[in-house]
């Protein structure tokens, strides 16, 4: 984890400086072929890209979905290996994809049939984010990038699905 956040508590991350995106991985792995789900509530703030990632060699003061084995919504936007531009997600939905203060954001990652991620923000399914084959193979872990000090978001460890 980035040494510019700060564990409140076992499940809520604040961040402490501003320069620049930072990520925290979740130390839970989703192991290929199981289905995963999670939620990030968004206490204070906005401004974050959620999702899931390979943990590689990505680097904590950067975002994790800058590079190729990270993938998560953004401000509206899929990103995956892009820090400046994204695809619009969910243009259609009443408030969009974006997410921002008491939003709680869920993440479906399929990986017993698919390699697939699916958003659903405040219970609404958003629908198919991203399909990739890179998403049923190897260890993926819930990942969060927020860039903004005293931004506050509270995050659930996934669990497998029956």
């Amino acid at each position: 984890m980035s040494n510019k956040l700060e564990v409140l508590s076992p499940t809520t991350l604040k961040v402490m400086n501003a320069s620049g995106f930072k990520t925290a991985f979740g130390d839970t792995p989703m192991l290929p072929r199981q289905n995963y789900f999670f939620m990030i509530k968004i206490v204070k703030g906005g401004f974050v890209k959620i999702g899931v990632a390979k943990k590689d060699d990505t680097p904590f003061d950067i975002a994790f979905c800058d590079k190729e084995n990270g993938w998560a919504l953004y401000n509206g936007e899929l990103r995956n290996n892009s820090n400046c531009q994204g695809k619009p997600y969910a243009l259609e939905l009443k408030g969009g994809s974006r997410a921002e203060e008491g939003d709680v954001v869920g993440v479906l990652v399929e990986r017993k049939e698919y390699g697939r991620i699916a958003f659903i923000k405040n219970g609404k399914y958003m629908g198919v984010a991203f399909e990739d084959p890179a998403l049923k193979d190897d260890n993926l872990y819930a990942a969060i990038a927020p860039i903004y000090i005293n931004h506050i978001f509270q995050v659930v460890n996934p669990m497998p699905e029956d």
